[in-house]
């Protein structure tokens, strides 16, 4: 019996993705991955954070400062390129700044290096902007009273002297006298409290 050579036949398929990009698979090896990695979108966090949505997940060297660019009326005193940048949630990129913070409710944009790839190797090709508006910092939390003046704030003072500091800081006899005195230049001496070598404070 005379058997047929087979023919073994390689089927390509196109397909489109969701961001009507066209994608080439084979019947070997599974879909290949063509599409360049781009930004999504840019939020301010906070006046010195800026998250970076990416699609997709891009491989390691994507967390390099120097592939982060602030530029615009936003930028505030924040440098050129961000302190750090760290993987957030997937494909979230948070960048860093420190010192420094953005000017408030201006409008700033985060360029990414157009050498950036992704997990596939495909490169990104083209620096892509994407711009988010600026963040205050939050004013420093104020301190309050009661509404009955000014706030005290210097620290009360106090002495001990043993035995009117014939022998100061020490004594070689059990029977001693103690002089304890408190002063407070603000509101006063309201209260004092004693403790035997930490062992518990007195009411």
């Amino acid at each position: 019996m005379r058997r047929q050579p087979l023919m073994v036949a390689l089927v390509m398929v196109c397909a489109t993705s969701a961001f009507g990009v066209v994608r080439q698979a084979d019947s070997g090896r599974g879909m290949l991955d063509t599409v360049r990695p781009s930004v999504r979108g840019v939020l301010a966090r906070s006046w010195c954070k800026v998250d970076v949505g990416m699609e997709p997940l891009l491989a390691p060297g994507a967390t390099s400062p120097q592939n982060y660019t602030v530029s615009g009326p936003g930028q505030g005193t924040l440098a050129a390129h961000p302190n750090s940048v760290g993987v957030v949630n997937g494909p979230i990129y948070r960048l860093t700044w420190f010192p420094g913070e953005m000017a408030t409710g201006q409008p700033l944009t985060i360029t990414v290096a157009a050498t950036l790839r992704d997990a596939a190797g495909n490169v990104m090709g083209w620096p892509y902007p994407g711009t988010t508006l600026g963040v205050a910092r939050p004013a420093p939390l104020a301190l309050a009273d009661s509404g009955a003046g000014p706030l005290d704030t210097v620290p009360t003072t106090g002495t001990l002297h043993i035995e009117g500091d014939a022998t100061p800081g020490y004594t070689y006899t059990t029977g001693v006298t103690l002089t304890l005195s408190a002063s407070d230049s603000g509101s006063g001496v309201a209260q004092m409290q004693f403790s035997n070598e930490g062992s518990g404070w007195s009411a």
